[in-house]
């Protein structure tokens, strides 16, 4: 697979190693911590907070590599149209980069210097490491209006990454509200990155895409165990509106009406600290229309993925398996989406047994 194909994925790494940074890193010093606190806090944790800056500064090129990708995915390919979105969303992604690039350079500054700055200095540097998240939440908000700008305006865009990506950017300038849009944000660059790298993949199931934000989402929610002893595992539940997406098939499009699609995350941490992953995607009461008659369809069935991925030695491993009926009022199946993938990281497989294609996103 060529390194281009590869750079939708740039976005979970990003929060991969931003994520990792915030637990190395761990509580700092609150912006009116005494300055004998804030010495005492960084000669007692010194390697800690270095790590932790060369992890955030890691993430840089990943982020400015997400947006780049997200950027020229969704550029206008129109005569005569104007990419205004896709360049905000650009400007965003190099603006949230900029930003963390500060941060990352005030907090080794802090760290690095903690023993030698008079009481005031060391209080001035800590007050700006702790309050330049104004900067970092305004940065990824230009990027996220710029994201759900560029989706809304494609016809194929998908509907529910636009709307939230949108909310998300507004969210992100307005205060006590940010640090929840944030985290969101984090998540919303994890689904956007699988999806595009879902798109370009082929044949259209899920297994690729699914396994890379699998993974991530693990990440932030176990990382701070990783070093245990093992887990028995945290479960997540979200649901989120799958109006607008358009099964692709022979004779017939079919394009989702309302309902919801329920998504189940679970990992569990083992003795060896090899992470344990699984999913599941199941729809509740959706229903979707032909497009040519008044008949409504019912869809049923559910998209799983389980695997596990070895931290020591990148070494991973996942099972994809989609099956979804297009149900008739009837309750005859009208048409079927079905596969199996297997990818790791020595190579992968699929087989497509349905005649339909899952939505895009």
């Amino acid at each position: 697979m060529s390194s281009r194909k590869l750079l939708p994925l740039s976005g979970i790494a990003a929060v991969l190693l931003i994520a990792l940074a915030v637990v190395v890193g761990g509580t700092t010093p609150d912006p009116g911590a005494s300055a004998a606190n804030v010495l005492s806090f960084y000669e007692a944790h010194h390697g800690r907070q270095i790590a932790a800056t060369f992890l955030l500064a890691s993430s840089v090129p990943f982020l400015v590599f997400f947006a780049a990708a997200l950027a020229s995915a969704l550029w206008p390919r129109e005569p005569g149209a104007h990419p205004v979105w896709e360049l905000v969303l650009v400007a965003g992604g190099a603006v949230a980069g900029g930003t963390i690039l500060l941060l990352a350079a005030v907090h080794f500054a802090l760290t690095d210097s903690a023993g030698h700055l008079s009481p005031s200095s060391l209080q001035t540097l800590n007050a700006l490491d702790a309050d330049t998240w104004i900067a970092w939440n305004s940065g990824i908000g230009v990027m996220m209006l710029g994201a759900g700008g560029s989706l809304l305006s494609r016809a194929a865009g998908s509907r529910w990454l636009a709307r939230t990506a949108l909310l998300l950017g507004i969210l992100l300038f307005i205060p006590f509200a940010d640090f929840v849009a944030l985290l969101a944000s984090g998540l919303w660059i994890l689904a956007a990155s699988a999806s595009l790298f879902r798109s370009q993949s082929s044949p259209p199931v899920h297994a690729a895409g699914v396994a890379a934000v699998v993974v991530t989402v693990a990440a932030l929610v176990g990382a701070g165990a990783a070093g245990a002893a093992g887990n028995a595992g945290a479960t997540q539940v979200m649901t989120v509106d799958p109006t607008g997406a358009v099964f692709t098939c022979p004779e017939t499009d079919y394009t989702v009406l309302g309902g919801e699609l329920r998504l189940i995350f679970h990992d569990s941490i083992a003795s060896d600290g090899s992470e344990h992953l699984a999913q599941k995607h199941v729809p509740i009461g959706v229903t979707l229309s032909g497009g040519t008659t008044s008949t409504i369809y019912r869809l049923v069935g559910a998209n799983s993925s389980a695997g596990s991925i070895r931290f020591v030695d990148g070494r991973y491993g996942f099972t994809d398996a989609t099956f979804f009926n297009i149900l008739a009022p009837s309750g005859g199946v009208v048409a079927r989406v079905a596969g199996v993938q297997h990818v790791t990281s020595r190579g992968d497989f699929a087989f497509t047994f349905g005649e339909c294609e899952t939505p895009p996103e």
